[in-house]
Parts: C-alpha cells; structure tokens; sequence
C-alpha cells in the first residue's frame, strides 16, 4: 500500500513540476525545439531501420576499439611500473650485498 503511494506521489510531482517548468517561455520553447529535433529523428529511424543498425553498429565497434586501446595503454603502463620496480630492488638486493 505505501508502495502505491510512493509511486503515485512521484508520478503526480513529476507531472507538477513539469507543468510549472513550462509556465517559462524559454523553457516551453526549449522543449518544444526538443521534441522537434528527436520526432525528426525518430522518423528517419522508423524509416531508415537498417542504416539505423548499420550506425549502431559502427558506434558499437568503435568504442569497443577505443576501449582496448586503453586497456592497452594501461596494460602497458602497469608493465613499465612492474620494471621499474623489479629494477628498484635489483639496485637495492646488489647495495645490500
């Protein structure tokens, strides 16, 4: 019960504080301009689906691509760190000797 509650009271905040945002001229017309720009987009989707994919899918890959090329560098920054200490205690072992 205090579950309904909870999710009708945030729905009906929502909806008020929607409504009061847009008693702004500039926000309604941000909006407005918003809802313009993704209508227009959502149209070319609807009508191009597969060069919609194919564009999915070419973002997908690349940033998969950049994802490995920075676990690359950081791959190889933690292997000159590993030398750089495996050094460290060769000079220290020979000092002690």
């Amino acid at each position: 019960m205090g579950k309904n509650k909870l999710i009708t009271g945030m729905v009906v905040g929502a909806i008020i504080g929607g409504a009061v945002s847009l008693i702004n001229k500039e926000t309604r017309n941000y909006v407005k301009q918003e809802l313009s720009l993704m209508s227009g987009q959502m149209g070319n989707i609807v009508q191009n689906p597969s060069h919609s994919i194919r564009q999915l899918q070419n973002t997908l890959i690349e940033t998969a691509e950049n994802a490995a090329s920075s676990l690359d560098g950081a791959l190889n920054a933690v292997g000159q760190i590993e030398n750089t200490i495996n050094e460290i205690r060769r000079e220290d072992k020979k000092k002690l000797n």
